[in-house]
């Protein structure tokens, strides 16, 4: 229908064909202008099947955006990797510092035990020293009973050290030598299990 009026009325008449016919082909005209670049090939034409405006975007522009992108992941990547590289640098910082801290402190325990060996075993060799002499002193004619009575206890304290002396070290008394130096031998090989016995 067509509305045509003058200044005093106003009338409907029907629409002509040719307005029909121009009408219905204005969707295959609009949509022939969607995702289209322009003659220069200085624009891009983007436009959705929803949203018909014409939306005009230069071709430079776009190429920047996605060249940009591109860089954007490659930075990305690169620094992901040296990330990834100076972490494991770190660790293994960390498992080099943690390894010699270990290995002093075993250096440090191993000291120790030696130097308790030390101890022990010249404690050992001096009781066994002390119920030989206090053993021959005895005057069997005599009867002397308080010398018996001291050696058969300087005995029984030697034997106790010589147990405590071989569950501790695992090295039979009778095997403790002295060197030149003063220092007993030989020093059984420290192993961290025997951390416990370390005072």
């Amino acid at each position: 229908m067509n509305l045509a009026f003058s200044s005093h009325m106003a009338t409907l008449k029907p629409m002509s064909s040719s307005f029909v016919n121009s009408s219905a082909s204005l969707p295959t005209a609009i949509s022939s202008i969607l995702n289209s670049t322009s003659a220069n090939g200085t624009f891009c034409y983007i436009a959705t099947t929803t949203n018909r405006w014409r939306v005009s975007m230069p071709t430079v522009t776009l190429v920047a955006l996605i060249l940009l992108e591109i860089i954007l992941i490659i930075f990305l990547s690169i620094s992901r990797f040296e990330l990834s590289k100076t972490r494991a640098q770190a660790d293994c910082l960390e498992y080099e510092k943690i390894h010699r801290f270990e290995e002093g402190l075993k250096s440090y325990r191993q000291k120790i035990w030696e130097e308790n060996y030390q101890q022990d075993a010249s404690r050992v060799v001096k009781i066994r020293t002390l119920a030989q002499d206090s053993i021959a002193a005895v005057n069997p004619e005599s009867r002397v009973y308080y010398m018996a009575g001291f050696a058969a206890a300087m005995k029984e304290v030697h034997h106790i050290l010589i147990e405590k002396f071989v569950e501790r070290y695992g090295t039979p008394p009778s095997q403790i030598e002295e060197d030149r130096e003063g220092k007993f031998g030989p020093v059984p090989r420290y192993r961290p299990e025997d951390d416990a016995t370390i005072a």
